[in-house]
């Protein structure tokens, strides 16, 4: 069964693969990306592919500003990190 169609919501998902108490489907990390419920057998999957560079964008600029606050606190004032804040998924034209 997929996890988004398991009626029990509150599993917990690990690093390592683990089954769901429920229905004895496999959990991964990743299915917290929510990806797999977007996917077509037909057709483009380029949601899924912007979803996931969306969250690899933010990572990134997370480890960049902890390894900042670690190792050079004193260059975040210095610095400025820029993010769009949008997605071409979910972008909608103005009214």
């Amino acid at each position: 069964m997929i996890s988004g169609l398991c009626p029990d919501q509150g599993q917990a998902v690990a690093r390592t693969p683990v089954a769901c108490g429920n229905c004895e489907a496999t959990l991964y990390p990743t299915d917290l990306l929510r990806t797999h419920e977007e996917y077509r057998h037909e057709g483009t999957n380029a949601a899924i592919i912007t979803r996931a560079m969306n969250v690899a964008e933010r990572l990134l600029a997370l480890i960049y500003l902890d390894g900042l606050a670690t190792h050079s606190p004193m260059a975040l004032g210095a610095g400025m990190f820029i993010t769009d804040g949008r997605s071409p998924s979910t972008a909608r034209p103005p009214h």
